[in-house]
């Protein structure tokens, strides 16, 4: 794997970690039931690392970005639009009417508090910090725009 490939899996890695953010449009009406022969520990996707848990998160919430499982490109999900504006800072744009299982908006903080103030925050001691370790900081520039900065380049 070249290193333009590695980077691009990396933040797709840590934007596909962001599944607890969005959720299914509200009007939605399905059930789910998952039945699994061990115990789930927590319902707290970033105070755990327990597949099962994964599993559920990846079936009931969406991510910022998705892969084409036939050309493994990068296609919009949550984020509508993104681009790199240089070697540390990427930039996000929300689709707009995304909303979360209670029907409030999805918006860019929503995304700056979930990384910044519960994943990377050591006094939450997340198990999904490590993933997200190259994030240097999270900016909102607007209610569906915000930059992700990292610590070093990334493709």
């Amino acid at each position: 794997m070249n290193h333009k490939n590695f980077g691009q899996t990396a933040l797709l890695a840590v934007l596909f970690l962001i599944i607890g953010l969005a959720a299914q449009p509200a009007a939605a009406k399905d059930k789910l039931i998952w039945a699994v022969g061990s115990k789930i520990p927590t319902m707290d996707i970033y105070g755990t690392t327990s597949l099962n848990l994964t599993n559920i998160y990846y079936m009931v919430s969406d991510s910022l970005l998705e892969r084409d499982l036939d050309t493994l490109e990068l296609k919009p999900n949550l984020a509508k639009s993104w681009k790199r504006l240089d070697d540390t800072t990427w930039e996000f744009t929300l689709r707009k009417g995304i909303t979360f299982h209670n029907g409030n908006p999805l918006t860019a903080e929503d995304i700056r508090y979930t990384i910044m103030d519960r994943i990377l925050n050591p006094e939450l001691k997340s198990r999904q910090a490590p993933g997200f370790k190259f994030i240097k900081e999270v900016k909102v520039l607007d209610e569906h725009t915000f930059q992700i900065i990292t610590k070093g380049p990334t493709l």
